[in-house]
């Protein structure tokens, strides 16, 4: 009921302040009460129930910020191939993308119909002045909206995305989402899969196998290694910890061009899932890079926020 409260002032209280002391004054009651029955006796159930609440609350209040603040975000422009100056969007109702069309690619895939549109309409953005990266693309859902997007871009002529991914079959969260024959043994190489739903954009990936963090089966995998000079746009979608988050950041952040190069990343919103999962540690991630990357937008149906890289620490 709190987390329904919050979200519907997010987008129509018109008085900030207002809705501030209105929140204040919701959880002083709560602690009063709490202060004059402290002996009450409560159960697991009812201590996990409480704790469930306060985090929605938690994740309620923290969009309702990221949505006032989007109007203070300011950073160098930059221009889509067609001339569209990029403006910051934190959960908007219409978001620019809405109006992109998709294929129907018929395949498997974990990714949301607003992704899809969104890694189509960002890929506009790409200009030429570094390479464009996918980490994670699992059987290429993604992989094949942002060629979609890149195909009718001038500035990807003769390039090609560059994909990575440790192709290690985990069949605990990956069988869920395929039919019985594409399910495979745990820790089998996928890349096979991964070939066959790609083949209509074959010619516009360049693929090689790696890993991020060493991370259940992938032991034997090559680390992420990169000699393929600056990278101006890249998607990321290859785990949620801070080690598989420091593991790409460490080998391809030389590369970033500051105030150019955007970051697409897959999971960052599920910090909000509740309850909590110590797993889901991408926010964590980027508060800890928070004077090198600064949130440009944020998506309502899926996972994805995107970064701009300022640049190194002051």
């Amino acid at each position: 009921m709190l987390k329904k409260f919050i979200h519907t002032r997010i987008f129509h209280d018109k008085n900030p302040e207002n809705f501030t002391c209105q929140i204040e004054n919701y959880f002083h009651k709560k602690i009063i009460l709490l202060n004059t029955n402290k002996k009450i006796h409560l159960s697991q159930n009812q201590i996990e129930r409480i704790e469930n609440t306060f985090s929605a609350y938690c994740v309620a209040f923290k969009d309702y910020l990221r949505v006032c603040s989007a109007s203070n975000i300011e950073y160098p422009p930059i221009y889509s191939n067609s001339g569209v100056k990029l403006g910051v969007h934190i959960m908007d109702l219409n978001p620019p993308w809405d109006a992109e069309l998709l294929e129907n690619y018929d395949m498997p895939g974990m990714i949301t119909r607003e992704e899809s549109k969104y890694y189509k309409w960002i890929s506009g953005f790409y200009s030429g002045k570094g390479r464009v990266v996918e980490l994670g693309p699992w059987l290429g859902a993604s992989t094949r909206s942002i060629v979609a997007g890149l195909r009718s871009n001038q500035a990807f002529s003769g390039q090609t995305l560059l994909v990575f991914d440790d192709f290690v079959w985990r069949k605990s969260w990956m069988d869920p989402y395929v039919e019985e024959k594409d399910r495979l043994a745990n820790h089998q190489s996928f890349r096979h899969l991964f070939d066959r739903y790609t083949a209509p954009v074959a010619t516009d990936l360049t693929v090689q196998r790696a890993r991020f963090a060493v991370y259940d089966g992938n032991e034997s995998v090559p680390p992420l290694q990169w000699d393929s000079g600056a990278i101006e746009l890249i998607f990321v979608d290859c785990g949620r910890t801070i080690d598989a988050n420091q593991g790409w950041y460490s080998a391809l952040s030389p590369y970033f061009i500051p105030n150019k190069t955007i970051i697409v990343l897959q999971d960052w919103r599920l910090h909000r899932e509740v309850p909590f999962r110590w797993y889901n540690q991408t926010e964590l991630f980027t508060l800890s890079k928070k004077q090198e990357l600064q949130m440009i937008h944020e998506l309502n149906d899926g996972g994805v926020a995107t970064f701009l890289y300022v640049g190194g620490k002051q």
